[in-house]
């Protein structure tokens, strides 16, 4: 993942959560589920793994997990540390 994938991502998608994880985490396979859903519901979901994507862990200084970043129309309408459900997340972008 690159911070130029990222970018076409939030530009070409009216409503994109970033989620910064790693797939070892409780908190971040408990999230797994809820994702796919907002997925089938048309919104865009980029995973981005902390120990693989170290660069932009730093650059988005993310320092818990899991942490949500909600893009609406391009902008950053939320930060969202710890587990959130469906109805929160697409709250957040409505």
């Amino acid at each position: 993942m690159t911070q130029e994938s990222i970018n076409e991502s939030i530009a070409l998608n009216e409503k994109v959560i970033i989620m910064f994880g790693t797939y070892w985490n409780l908190q971040c396979y408990k999230m797994k589920p809820i994702l796919e859903q907002i997925i089938e519901d048309g919104i865009k979901v980029v995973n981005i793994d902390i120990e693989v994507d170290v660069d932009l862990k730093t650059e988005y200084n993310i320092s818990m997990i899991p942490t949500m970043l909600c893009y609406k129309n391009g902008n950053l309408v939320d930060n969202i540390v710890g587990i959130s459900s469906k109805d929160m997340l697409i709250e957040e972008l409505s």
